[in-house]
């Protein structure tokens, strides 16, 4: 029946890619699934995993002995309070005491005191590049431990270095540490301290689990299209500043309504914490100017339906929930690799299934009827109604379409017509078409 497909996932990117370049250019927003409809297909939820790129590596083996030139210390989201009894403990044994920046609560507690830490704010103030900076602050740190080192002077901490939150959750000039001194022969340790999250989680009341997706507002902005799932709630963090926080909002509605319910968090967990459920479109809007360096983003999946009826509620699907239900009907509709069988039976297996001049046709229909679409939504149209009418049939049609090439190549794979490619191969295929010079063909 597949024969049709055995030319394999580069031939499915391609439909991809025109299907994608329609897409855009008619600008249309996709239509969710019923509630009622999607929750009967899903049968369970893929999981994510936590993260963002910001984050530190774990450590190597032997960091987290007590002996170590450089020390890394988590102050906690805010208030001086947050700090650990580890942490305070290893900055008051420490030679020497740093700290990223003095715009943390925390640091008001060594005011004045022997240890009153050394900041980098002058470095930030100096470069708009963050690389630099964090590149910069890293060398630094380690120049002063070698110096420690060679003079005999470093003791069981070394040189003590504070970050807000935990080392380990979106700090990225602890990475650079580690690199570095690593190459240099030094020896790294963590003191962990509470990150941002659990506060922020704590004010709007969630949980981490089953899943939550960690960005950097930097990582988002600008983008015509984020890269996360619309089915998993968000933490965005570095919303440092309103010119940020407009251009997130610009990329967070390409995949959510501009009248979804979001939270700004301000200062969690410190003394003048503040939580505004506003919608998307006022993100930026921000009034009485409390977008800040301790200000964060959290996003709740978007919910259609209603819950007084019979359908209820439901999560916006997203493409990995597609992709879910693609290959759970190219299961149903073909043979069940994990089916019991009983002793004697046997299935035929060719090696060159036969081809099927019918192999795609589904997907060929579906593209006509696009283009049928296309063709009559390019046409003035000045009745409202058949406008709305126009929009709805579009979007449907792309659905359709898309529906067709996942379940298309879904089935390819199940049948080996593809060996052991994936969905991510298309996806790569695909970008590196929309990424050539020439898009005009793509024999």
């Amino acid at each position: 029946m597949l024969g049709g497909l055995r030319k394999g996932a580069a031939s499915t990117s391609k439909v991809v890619i025109c299907f994608l370049a329609m897409l855009f250019q008619a600008s249309s927003s996709i239509s969710p699934l019923p509630a009622k409809i999607f929750w009967q297909k899903i049968a369970r939820v893929p999981r994510f995993r936590l993260g963002s790129h910001r984050r530190a590596p774990t450590p190597r083996a032997g960091t987290q002995n007590k002996q170590a030139d450089i020390t890394i210390v988590g102050l906690g989201p805010s208030r001086p309070q947050s700090i650990t009894e580890e942490a305070l403990a290893t900055i008051e044994s420490s030679r020497k005491f740093f700290a990223r920046t003095r715009e943390h609560p925390a640091l008001a507690r060594f005011s004045g005191m022997p240890m009153e830490p050394t900041v980098f704010d002058d470095i930030y103030d100096s470069s708009k590049d963050f690389s630099e900076v964090y590149e910069a602050i890293a060398e630094k740190i380690v120049t002063f431990a070698e110096k420690l080192k060679s003079d005999g002077r470093s003791s069981a901490a070394g040189v003590v270095y504070g970050v807000p939150g935990d080392p380990t959750v979106a700090e990225a000039t602890v990475g650079q540490i580690f690199r570095i001194a690593t190459q240099r022969g030094l020896r790294v340790r963590v003191v962990s301290g509470v990150s941002f999250i659990e506060p922020v989680l704590a004010a709007v009341g969630t949980d981490i689990l089953p899943r939550l997706l960690v960005l950097d507002a930097l990582d988002i902005s600008g983008r015509y299209y984020p890269p996360l799932p619309t089915a998993t709630p968000l933490l965005i963090t570095q919303l440092y500043r309103r010119e940020i926080a407009s251009e997130v909002k610009l990329a967070l509605e390409a995949m959510f309504d501009e009248t979804h319910k979001i939270a700004i968090v301000h200062d969690a967990g410190g003394t003048e914490e503040l939580i505004e459920w506003i919608p998307l479109y006022e993100l930026d809007h921000d009034p009485q100017n409390r977008i800040g360096l301790r200000t964060a983003l959290f996003v709740p999946p978007q919910i259609v339906g209603d819950p007084s009826t019979p359908e209820g509620v439901a999560v916006v699907p997203g493409f990995e929930d597609a992709v879910e239900l693609a290959f759970q009907k190219a299961v149903d509709d073909g043979f069940d690799p994990d089916l019991e069988m009983d002793e004697g039976d046997s299935i035929e297996i060719f090696s060159d299934p036969p081809p099927d001049e019918n192999a795609g046709q589904s997907l060929v229909d579906a593209s006509r009827q696009l283009a049928d679409c296309i063709a009559r939504s390019s046409r003035e149209n000045t009745v409202l109604e058949d406008m709305q009418r126009e929009e709805e049939a579009l979007t449907d049609a792309f659905g359709t379409v898309l529906a067709e090439v996942l379940v298309q190549f879904a089935q390819a794979r199940e049948a080996g017509l593809v060996g052991d490619k994936r969905i991510t191969d298309v996806i790569y295929s695909a970008c590196y078409h929309l990424q050539a010079d020439d898009r005009s063909s793509y024999s």
